[in-house]
């Protein structure tokens, strides 16, 4: 929300001094005119960009890679790296818990590195919170990233 990020609150607290003082808030179709999100049909600039035709495209493996996550080769070889690594985050040593799971994370993604993808010198151990920040924009130094 922009008045959260200018005021230096957050957005709850926005939301609720609005309701408070009875402010009228945007609807969705006002706000999806003004953003241009959730286009439909040909409007969307993604409309018919399946498989390679997706500028996200990179070599066809999703199918591949969901198939192989379920098989229990797969499951052995996260358990090796989960040992390996001490059952513990690399980034922050968090151990396993409900909430905050650990994850196989591919250093050299699985798209377009075949060569790679059962190395486990290329598969670490991260928690749920360090894996999605790994993937996120505030990695500006790519950790734990390669191409």
């Amino acid at each position: 929300m922009d008045i959260a990020s200018e005021c230096g609150g957050g957005e709850t607290n926005v939301l609720y001094f609005l309701a408070k003082h009875s402010i009228p808030r945007r609807s969705m179709a006002e706000t999806r005119k003004i953003k241009k999100w959730g286009l439909f049909g040909k409007a969307n600039g993604m409309f018919g960009q399946c498989g390679a035709q997706n500028p996200r495209w990179i070599d066809g493996s999703s199918p591949e890679r969901q198939r192989l996550y379920a098989r229990s080769f797969w499951k052995e070889l996260v358990r090796t790296v989960y040992a390996r690594d001490g059952y513990k985050c690399l980034r922050c040593n968090a151990i396993h818990g409900a909430s905050n799971r650990l994850h196989a994370h591919h250093v050299k993604r699985w798209a377009g590195n075949k060569e790679t993808r059962f190395d486990l010198s290329n598969i670490v151990t991260l928690c749920n919170t360090c894996h999605n920040w790994v993937h996120s924009k505030k990695n500006t130094q790519r950790e734990y990233l390669s191409s």
